[in-house]
């Protein structure tokens, strides 16, 4: 075959060829820079080249311009798509999300690569390479507001691409423009539109005349389902000069942070019509993206996409959605290992700090009904965690005795026996707890803490006091496990030579109230520890007489108690009607329960009825008279104070609806005073109060929506 022509007219010939297989391949056949058709977004290809990806990367902007609206960190983002031969496609971007707008830039470009021949003369040569290129400027605006309460309308965007074709010696340069809108269709949850017009100007000219762009038109529609595990589907029709394609579309993530893609395209003249699929991964703050298409006579066409984070959230409402988000895939995901308590708690705490959150509303309407369906099984296994922290408590372990508590009140909220067993404790340690530590060492103080306690339990003392070390360098605050590796100091050092005598005393401690059984048990130990001890000797045979003699009656049906022990009940339960006659309550309550547990142990049902009424009437006295404080107090306008009495008041009677009130009032007055000093020192620049005075406003309003976002910003 013989070279015709000039070097020259060879180059740009095969160049143009060149450009017509991909105009080819991009399924269209008179426009020129055709490669502004190829889709740089992996996650939209792989729904068949929806303009609703919605997939929050800088990659998304010359599908749909108004995408960057949903972009809520400023991002950078490459994408790399393999073609025939030694063709690339790749694309670069960032967004950056401010407040009067989204602007985000792009660079595309496709390079042809190079081609060889021979001349007439048997010498070769190569046609330099070919490219084309475009910078992609965008801007973009969503359309939402944050009060009364958060409703997204939609959002408009518009691209501006300066276009330049290098082909071979020839350039040319073109200007074009995308605008692109969405909207959420009112009244319809979870429903999306799109419309997207592409391409719009005048083509780059090569001779005299200028040749058409690659205009074209999209319609998309978008439904999702984010408790179905993040379900969403797609439609897409696309119009362009020449052809029309229709694609569907739909994704999925199994479990977080992996997202799965599928879909369809159908078009008679595009070569990659039929099937296609994609995923991505988040790691951190890089996301991961890649399609796989399959095109007709070709191989297949890769995509690959990454994504980086950079900085905070450019608004508090993104960040609190975006962790809420993530808290809520978390308790789905308790859901649906079966873990219904601790699903509870989580989704409990999202509807604390956001009372709106539908679907958190419907997952604990699912879990309410199954537990409810094994209540029955509840009910034996609670009975089980009282006694055991009723003893826990008794021998004051009172990590463990709480730990059963709690479990107790996860399943039975409100169990009285466990309440009162909670303000036992509370009344003894107060509430330490460090709930922030907790929350960001979570995981790690869980496994410290479960070493530290099997440790104790098996009287490893030494690796018990290491794990609870630890646990104190990352919370430094958390005054029970302060007091537990107290206690294990306590342990190492009583170990040997006071151990017994410790032994001993809670042994007669436990005789003195009657529990000869427990008590027995603690005077056998000293007795093998210590042979030596003839009180303990006597104290056990004391015991095991006292057990015997009562078992005696139990077999006998003697049911009538000896004068002794009603008296001890008539001693304390008359010292603490003088208490309730004379108005000191709290002591009142104290010594009638004593007499209530005394009662019912030697069968006294009477007195103990009678105990138990007293208690309710102390308690309901005891509230009113903190209630009558905090009137006074407000009264002197110190609304602080009013309100720490209103809340004692209804630590006595939960009911007291005029304490209620008064506390509920005081609440919101004091938690927006507060914030509005905050808002004021922020002003200023002095964040050190302002956070000081945040804090105070949610101290007497935890879920106050207004004081989170403030500290949200400040962080």
């Amino acid at each position: 075959m013989k070279y015709l022509g000039s070097p020259r007219t060879l180059a740009s010939a095969l160049a143009l060829v060149l450009l017509c297989r991909i105009i080819a391949l991009s399924g269209s056949g008179a426009s020129t820079v055709s490669f502004l058709k190829i889709n740089p977004d992996p996650q939209s290809e792989a729904l068949g080249g929806s303009v609703l990806s919605l997939s929050a990367t800088p990659t998304e902007i010359p599908v749909n311009p108004a995408l960057s609206a949903y972009i809520y960190q400023t991002k950078f983002a490459f994408s790399n798509t393999s073609l025939v031969s030694d063709v690339e496609h790749m694309h670069g971007g960032a967004a950056l999300p401010t407040e009067i707008g989204h602007f985000g830039i792009g660079v595309t470009n496709i390079g042809y690569g190079t081609m060889k021949g021979y001349a007439v003369d048997a010498s070769e040569y190569s046609i330099p390479e070919s490219n084309e290129m475009a910078v992609v400027l965008n801007y973009s605006r969503a359309f939402r507001r944050s009060v009364p309460v958060y409703r997204d309308w939609g959002a408009v965007g518009a691209n501006l691409k300066f276009v330049r074709s290098t082909l071979v010696d020839y350039s040319s340069d073109a200007i074009a423009l995308d605008v692109g809108g969405i909207l959420k269709v009112p009244g319809a949850k979870g429903l999306s539109a799109a419309l997207v017009f592409s391409n719009i100007g005048q083509g780059p000219s090569f001779v005299k005349e200028s040749n058409p762009l690659p205009l074209s038109t999209d319609v998309g529609l978008r439904y999702d389902k984010p408790e179905w595990k993040d379900v969403f589907g797609v439609v897409n029709l696309k119009n362009d000069s020449d052809a029309t394609a229709f694609s569907v579309g739909a994704g999925v993530s199994p479990f977080y942070p992996a997202k799965v893609w599928c879909g369809w395209k159908e078009s008679e003249k595009a070569v990659d019509s039929g099937l296609r699929f994609g995923m991505g991964l988040n790691i951190g703050y890089i996301n991961f993206s890649y399609s796989y298409v399959f095109y007709k006579d070709f191989s297949p066409v890769h995509r690959i996409g990454i994504d980086m984070e950079l900085g905070g959230f450019s608004e508090p409402k993104i960040a609190y959605d975006y962790y809420l988000n993530y808290y809520f895939h978390k308790a789905k995901q308790k859901y649906n290992r079966g873990d219904y308590l601790a699903a509870r708690r989580l989704f409990s705490d999202i509807l604390s700090v956001y009372p709106n959150h539908e679907a958190s509303k419907d997952y604990l309407e699912r879990i309410a009904f199954e537990l409810d369906k094994i209540e029955q099984q509840k009910m034996v296994e609670t009975d089980r965690l009282l006694r055991r922290a009723e003893v826990a408590l008794l021998r004051d372990n009172i990590i463990l005795a709480k730990k059963y508590y709690t479990r107790v009140l996860d399943v039975d909220p409100e169990n009285q026996r466990a309440r009162e067993g909670m303000d036992r404790i509370d009344e003894r340690l107060g509430d330490y707890s460090s709930i922030e530590a907790q929350r960001r060492n979570r995981a790690k103080l869980n496994v410290l803490w479960e070493d530290g306690y099997t440790a104790y339990e098996k009287g490893d003392y030494v690796t018990a006091k290491e794990k609870f070390q630890q646990i104190l360098i990352l919370d430094p605050e958390n005054a029970e496990v302060a007091r537990y590796l107290s206690e294990v100091h306590d342990q190492i050092s009583k170990v040997s030579s006071l151990q017994t005598e410790a032994l001993y005393q809670k042994g007669v401690e436990l005789f003195d109230k009657g529990d000869f059984e427990e008590a027995a048990k603690y005077f056998g130990a000293v007795s093998v520890a210590d042979p030596a001890r003839e009180d303990a000797k006597h104290y056990l045979a004391e015991s095991e007489k006292r057990i015997a003699e009562k078992e005696r009656r139990a077999a006998s049906g003697e049911t009538e108690k000896t004068a002794k022990e009603k008296r001890e009940v008539e001693s304390v339960y008359y010292d603490a009607f003088k208490l309730f006659e004379n108005e000191d309550y709290e002591k009142a309550i104290r010594g009638f329960t004593k007499s209530r547990e005394l009662a019912s142990k030697y069968g006294l049902k009477k007195y103990a009825d009678d105990s138990a009424n007293y208690i309710t009437a102390a308690k309901s006295g005891a509230a009113n008279k903190y209630y009558r404080f905090g009137v006074e107090n407000e009264k002197k306008k110190d609304e602080e104070a009013a309100y720490e009495f209103y809340q004692k008041a209804l630590e006595f009677n939960r009911s007291h609806m005029e304490a209620r009130q008064a506390a509920s009032r005081l609440s919101d007055d004091l938690s927006q005073a507060y914030y509005e000093s905050g808002m004021k020192y922020y002003s200023k620049g002095n964040m050190r109060k302002a956070r000081e005075y945040f804090k105070k406003s949610l101290y007497y309003k935890p879920g106050k929506l207004e004081s989170l976002r403030a500290l949200e910003r400040i962080k």
